[in-house]
């Protein structure tokens, strides 16, 4: 499965469970009509959104299993993962769909 299909996979999975509302985000910059558009900073996690209940905010980092990130990038991550974290909310990085339902109900300490 490719890092956009598992992002779209649990982006769906996670409105479904009620416990929270998140949507995909991109990060960098992308060329159009010759210059350059700046999209979130870089390091943002590739699902962010909030908790129904508190509002926190969840910001999840996804990986598919055996792709490498490169150096800058993963420091950037988790650096803006380890932000989010201090300023409560719900920041991790997944590889699979359960792990990205688990994180955010032992966040808000919901039993599965």
């Amino acid at each position: 499965m490719s890092e956009t299909d598992l992002r779209s996979a649990i982006v769906e999975a996670l409105n479904l469970t009620g416990l929270c509302r998140v949507w995909s985000i991109h990060a960098g910059r992308v060329r159009v009509r010759g210059g350059w558009m700046h999209l979130a900073p870089s390091g943002t996690p590739d699902v962010v959104g909030f908790s129904l209940s508190g509002g926190r905010f969840v910001g999840i980092e996804i990986k598919v299993a055996g792709n490498k990130t490169a150096k800058d990038r993963a420091v950037a991550q988790r650096s803006f993962q380890q932000e989010i974290a201090t300023a409560g909310g719900i920041s991790g990085q997944v590889e699979t769909i359960a792990e990205a339902i688990e994180l955010v109900r032992t966040a808000l300490g919901r039993a599965a």
